[in-house]
């Protein structure tokens, strides 16, 4: 049933999660720094991230519980003038999860998920752009509301086959999002479901291929529906290895997502309807990552990962009398290499760096000036290119 635990914890994050040097520990406590850093000369922009992590996972037979929160500081020196900087605790995050193997006809593993509202909101208008691109920081997501999410997974081996599905539910709660631009914010709940089939086509060779969907709820402001995103879908594969010194993972997955809703004047009735956005507003997204560990001995781990994105651009005019909403797309190949090392009985050492490089292409950009007037928009007619890297030091303690 090995397999089948590794598959019911992928159903729900559709990430294989390798475990590296192996403790006999039920509590690990694990914190540091990771520091980001990106620079486009061209358009004279820069930004910063540091974060210092800190997370607690506490096994009790099958019973797992985790908790992680970071204490962030984020700066950004806009293009064309602007410099903000914000810094604070971020949400907390916990996930209880118990797990059924071997007990009945097919594997379950139950979760939940809850974020808790410890961050700062809302967020200065500037704040909200710095934070707008997860290309380029890690943390985006400063503070939400209390939300809830309970998950159920199946996953049943027959063989050389492996199936699994997941389904799972979030109750979004009401926060203020940006300071007097979006306030009373009423998310819209969401909706997963995931499945995936694996077949192991040599011995410590597993082939899959899974698929996702997201479905997502209205938006309100000051209890008006304002807008709906559109539907997500998405499918993909992936090959891994696992010997006793090599791990290795290829996954690939494509991404697309349907028209979204939005309030909007009509000027036949003469009146607010909410029906789909003219054009669509969501890039097609393909992602490519291939992951290898070795283990040099019992207390060594290396490890690296190159990775591929790519967004499309949206479905919008570049013609001016649709402002602020086209988007022409970007690439991005980054490569992380790391080690973790027991230092200690009961303490591990973890550390990487990553660089990456960033092409995005023609479109809209806000910008503001501290100024009477506090923001502008620009249009980029060409490409441009962003380069950043990134370095974390980790420090685990189990007991």
């Amino acid at each position: 049933m090995g397999r089948g635990k590794e598959v019911l914890i992928a159903v729900l994050s559709l990430f294989a999660l390798w475990q590296g040097i192996c403790r006999a520990a039920e509590l690990k406590v694990s914190s540091g720094v990771r520091i980001e850093w990106w620079e486009e000369e061209d358009v004279d922009a820069k930004g910063a991230q540091i974060s210092h992590p800190i997370e607690i996972t506490l096994k009790a037979g099958d019973f797992t519980f985790k908790g992680f929160t970071a204490y962030v500081s984020t700066y950004y020196d806009a293009p064309h003038g602007g410099v903000t900087y914000r810094e604070g605790l971020i949400d907390t995050k916990f996930n209880f999860s118990y797990e059924i193997i071997g007990k009945l006809p097919v594997d379950v593993l139950l979760g939940l998920d809850l974020n808790l509202p410890t961050g700062t909101t809302p967020l200065r208008f500037e704040d909200s752009i710095m934070l707008s691109d997860p290309e380029l920081f890690t943390i985006t997501t400063i503070g939400e509301g209390l939300n809830v999410n309970p998950t159920v997974a199946l996953a049943k081996q027959w063989g050389k086959w492996i199936i699994g599905i997941g389904i799972g539910y979030t109750w979004r709660g009401e926060y203020d999002f940006i300071r007097y631009r979006v306030e009373n914010y009423d998310p819209g709940d969401v909706f997963t479901f995931t499945a995936k089939v694996g077949y192991e086509v040599f011995p410590g060779w597993l082939f899959a291929l899974f698929g996702r969907y997201f479905h997502f709820g209205k938006d309100e402001i000051n209890g008006v529906e304002e807008y709906q995103e559109g539907d997500l879908y998405s499918v993909g594969l992936s090959l891994n290895r696992r010997g006793e010194k090599w791990q290795g993972r290829f996954r690939a997955e494509y991404s697309w997502r349907e028209k979204g809703k939005e309030r909007r004047w009509d000027s036949v009735s003469h009146k607010y309807v909410f029906d789909d956005e003219e054009h669509n507003f969501y890039d097609d997204e393909f992602t490519a990552s291939l992951s290898v560990r070795y283990l040099v001995d019992e207390k060594t781990v290396l490890r690296g990962k190159l990775s591929y994105l790519r967004l499309d651009e949206n479905r919008y005019p570049e013609e001016n009398f649709y402002p602020y909403l086209y988007r022409g797309g970007k690439e991005k190949l980054s490569l992380s290499l790391g080690v973790e090392k027991a230092i200690f009985d009961h303490v591990n050492l973890e550390f990487d760096v990553s660089g990456f490089v960033l092409w995005e292409g023609k479109g809209w950009t806000i910008h503001w000036e501290l100024s009477d007037w506090p923001w502008y928009t620009q249009y980029r007619d060409d490409s441009w290119t962003c380069y950043g890297g990134t370095v974390t030091l980790l420090l685990s303690c189990f007991f």
